[in-house]
């Protein structure tokens, strides 16, 4: 894939296929749990939430193999009961949770996480998969054109304004990150 496919591409297995041997299982974490996130009102079963947050955070390293494991069981646990569910319903919450088991999995696999979620909002699936290219870019950015970090940059106030957005998912403090990173010396340059 050149960057040009990179940036205008509208399939995000397409795109996950060319980041394949090139991406840190991390980041490819953090997008199959973003899949998930995204059809978080159709993931009903408790264990199954609390199972996508603990894969979260063993991809910061805030969990155990341990931790991870269990939470995939009890996962698995809530798609053996939900089989039992005859319908629509039943079938949105297999897909639903077969998406939330490949985001836990030890071994992530963010391509069949991906196309779960898009299945579960099949009725939007445009819309979906329009989403998930987004997370991708969000996520890894433009990979012909990696980011490359001043350490100069890196003052206590940007990684603590940095660290407190992420911990707390505080978005709406970006522009003070902004600022602080212009105090340290760093100017937004155009693409």
């Amino acid at each position: 894939m050149s960057e040009q496919e990179w940036l205008e591409c509208t399939d995000p297995q397409l795109m996950l296929a060319s980041l394949e041997g090139k991406s840190s299982n991390r980041k490819l974490r953090f997008f199959a749990c973003a899949c998930c996130r995204r059809i978080w009102d159709m993931i009903v079963e408790a264990d199954c939430q609390r199972a996508i947050e603990i894969s979260e955070q063993y991809a910061d390293s805030k969990a155990t193999e341990q931790e991870a494991h269990d939470a995939m069981v009890a996962a698995a646990c809530c798609t053996l009961e939900n089989e039992q569910i005859d319908g629509f319903v039943g079938y949105l919450d297999d897909q639903a949770m077969t998406a939330v088991l490949n985001a836990l999995g030890l071994n992530a696999k963010p391509r069949y996480a991906a196309e779960m979620a898009a299945t579960v909002r099949f009725q939007k699936k445009e819309q979906e998969t329009g989403a998930q290219t987004h997370l991708l870019r969000d996520i890894f950015g433009n990979p012909f054109r990696p980011v490359e970090l001043n350490p100069r940059w890196l003052t206590p106030d940007v990684t603590g304004v940095a660290q407190a957005i992420y911990e707390e998912r505080a978005f709406d403090r970006m522009p003070i990150l902004g600022d602080a990173l212009m105090d340290a010396g760093c100017i937004a340059c155009p693409l």
